[in-house]
């Protein structure tokens, strides 16, 4: 159904007063005459009525429209500016996420840097939940936040994924400290926590990656 504009609303309330008015005036003018006698007295105490009753419709009626389109144009801000905010704080996070791979993709592997970042993409997704929640509730904003949801359980999979993915480079570069197959070297064992773990879930992180981009 088309949203109706101010003015559009505005002629609506003028004709509706319109006919009012007319109505008002012959229903009175029928009560009030003395056949085909005309009466000056009568006449304008009955223009004066009906002015009077229109006058009394229109203020309140134009004053609710105004609210009512003031409100809306005020919900659609609100509603542009928290959108807005919500998109460019999850480009932020996906940004994140990429800086969170290549800080562990790097030869200078710093777990503690690693875990700070996926560390802050966690507190900020909360808050993202909480605005996106708010947008939620709002009748023109469910299509937005829904999309909204798809990108965040998109990044949350992605950010468990790279903190799994973090322990398995510190497995690779420690084998010795964690190797727990008896009869596998040190260098084996890196091998297979490489071959096996590390590849396949590098490989599934990029093709998420992939799938996000395409929301």
């Amino acid at each position: 159904m088309k949203k109706k504009t101010l003015k559009e609303k505005i002629n609506r309330v003028c004709w509706l007063a319109t006919g009012l008015t007319v109505l008002y005036f012959i229903v009175g003018a029928f009560l009030k005459s003395d056949g085909p006698k005309f009466d000056p007295v009568k006449t304008y105490d009955l223009i004066k009525d009906t002015l009077t009753l229109t006058a009394a419709f229109l203020a309140p009626v134009a004053a609710f429209v105004l609210f009512s389109d003031w409100r809306e144009q005020h919900e659609d801000v609100a509603l542009e500016s928290d959108s807005t905010n919500v998109f460019n704080r999850l480009s932020e996070m996906k940004d994140k996420l990429l800086e969170a791979h290549f800080a562990i993709d790097d030869e200078e592997f710093n777990v503690e840097h690693i875990n700070e970042i996926l560390s802050e993409i966690t507190r900020e997704i909360k808050n993202i939940r909480s605005l996106n929640s708010q947008i939620k509730a709002r009748k023109n904003g469910i299509n937005f936040s829904e999309c909204a949801d798809q990108l965040i359980e998109g990044i949350v999979s992605i950010s468990l994924d790279l903190s799994q993915l973090s322990v398995y480079k510190i497995k690779i570069l420690n084998p010795e400290e964690h190797n727990d197959y008896v009869e596998t070297s040190p260098e084996e064992y890196a091998e297979h926590i490489q071959f096996n773990y590390y590849n396949a879930l590098l490989f599934q992180i990029s093709q998420m990656k992939l799938n996000a981009r395409s929301l």
